[in-house]
């Protein structure tokens, strides 16, 4: 059997994200006998792609250069111009001074785009750092600098904390939209591969049209153009710098925006 005739045999299983700002590209996916939808975090989704035991997910755009045989969709993820709300450093020093870092544990794209404007932003030296399970009281978090992310950066109480939204701060360092998300495929099937990347595509179509509520105030962008993919490489450019990606991966991009149905 061809790779297509094997994969038809079957629904197409995807992995989206369980915060609100993921929902435009999940809850508008039709759950039916071609498809089934399961949520968990990004970097648990990373592990089920790698492994074949999802077709798909929306995963943190950086596991984009990491990991080759990734198909990406170009049309839709998640990304934002400037504020974003949902991505936030709190901070109990000023940023140049942070030592001590403690990461949300879910997404690897934010625990990096922190890195990087700590790094090269701010100029801050960082010692020590350690994932943690998401919070809503950073302050606490005994670390200089806590990161949340989603439902938990929109919600969390800050307290004491100085409180920097990252999309911001990329904006402030590199004049660029961010890129936090993209749809990953796997599979070297033409076919099924376009198959599944417009039924992600009139999804987005789907709860765009429902005008689903993000928590973001309308942060959150999530039709793609140049200027986020020049914002994607730009951050992939800075990520190979402190050697948390590989620069000489050569992502496959598909685009089926023209293609697709609402």
């Amino acid at each position: 059997m061809t790779s297509s005739e094997q994969r038809t045999d079957r629904p197409f299983r995807v992995g989206g994200v369980p915060y609100r700002v993921g929902d435009a590209l999940v809850v508008g996916l039709p759950a039916d006998e071609d498809l089934i939808v399961d949520r968990a975090p990004p970097s648990d989704l990373v592990t089920e792609l790698r492994a074949g035991r999802i077709d798909a997910g929306l995963l943190s755009s950086i596991e984009l250069f990491r990991e080759p045989g990734y198909t990406a969709v170009r049309d839709i993820g998640i990304a934002c111009t400037g504020q974003v709300r949902s991505v936030l450093l709190f901070l109990r020093t000023e940023p140049r001074d942070v030592k001590t870092l403690a990461l949300d544990r879910s997404s690897e794209t934010s625990v990096a785009l922190a890195r990087i404007l700590l790094d090269r932003h701010f100029g801050a030296t960082i010692e020590h750092s350690r994932k943690v399970p998401p919070t809503r009281r950073p302050d606490e978090v005994d670390a200089d600098a806590v990161l949340m992310i989603g439902d938990a950066g929109l919600c969390a109480d800050p307290g004491d904390r100085l409180v920097l939204d990252l999309g911001e701060q990329w904006m402030e360092y590199k004049g660029l939209p961010f890129v936090f998300a993209l749809w990953l495929l796997r599979g070297d099937d033409e076919q099924w591969t376009r198959v599944l990347a417009g039924k992600l595509y009139n999804g987005w179509l789907s709860a765009k049209a429902a005008g689903i509520d993000d928590g973001t105030g309308g942060r959150i962008q999530y039709e793609l153009g140049p200027a986020h993919w020049e914002g994607l490489e730009a951050f992939r450019t800075e990520a190979a710098d402190l050697g948390l990606c590989e620069r000489t991966i050569q992502p496959r991009w598909i685009s089926v925006a023209g293609q697709a149905s609402a």
